[in-house]
């Protein structure tokens, strides 16, 4: 991930998996978001705590994903943000709240879980 703008608003999105392997119903009742600063890719990752929550899901699979909400910076600078993976793979996004899922073969973001059983 890299934020080259001042400030970043970030959202964690779990939703169900259809049965065609696509991104289904959201599953958080609660928006968790978190405020990103300036970020270069070698930098501290952003993390999203959500053990305050007490979130349990019955779901074999899940699809976690992050929405950038906006992103600002000073007057007549540049802004740019961008997520960046390492290993190739599909890559399920989309480019506006409304548009559709579009899955790409690119490098993918790995996403660490800690879960509790």
């Amino acid at each position: 991930m890299a934020n080259f703008c001042d400030t970043c608003l970030l959202r964690l999105h779990i939703r169900q998996v259809t049965g065609e392997g696509e991104p289904g119903e959201e599953l958080l009742k609660d928006s968790i978001s978190i405020t990103i600063n300036k970020l270069m890719l070698n930098g501290k990752i952003p993390e999203f705590d959500i053990s305050e929550y007490d979130l349990t899901f019955k779901e074999n699979e899940l699809f976690v994903s992050i929405e950038v909400l906006n992103c600002s910076t000073r007057p007549k600078e540049t802004c740019s943000f961008s997520f960046a993976g390492t290993e190739k793979g599909a890559y399920i996004y989309k480019s506006t709240g409304n548009g559709e899922w579009q899955i790409t073969d690119d490098y993918t973001l790995y996403l660490k879980l800690f879960l509790r059983y």
